[in-house]
């Protein structure tokens, strides 16, 4: 991709970690909006066709996951349905 003047897309696939190989499909998975959103563009989606055919694949999709939400986070979720607005976090 950078030799072929791809730079943002060659940048973007360096943060892509999230990939899945399932019955001759790519999955290529991600939660940030813009990642997905740069790989799904017009502009993008057949330069990165192109570059997984060199590897053999010929089937992807790109898929945006949900965050997830740390134990910390998902604890301080739980501790304001309970104390609500008395919750004092220091």
């Amino acid at each position: 991709m950078r030799e072929h003047h791809a730079v943002a897309l060659h940048i973007a696939c360096g943060d892509i970690t999230d990939v899945e190989y399932i019955n001759g499909i790519f999955y290529i998975n991600t939660t940030e909006t813009f990642l997905y959103e740069l790989l799904k563009s017009q502009d993008n989606i057949q330069d990165l066709k192109t570059a997984l055919e060199n590897f053999g694949i010929n089937n992807f999709e790109i898929i945006k996951k949900e965050k997830k939400l740390s134990v910390t986070q998902q604890d301080l979720n739980i501790l304001k349905s309970i104390f609500g607005d008395k919750l004092i976090i220091e």
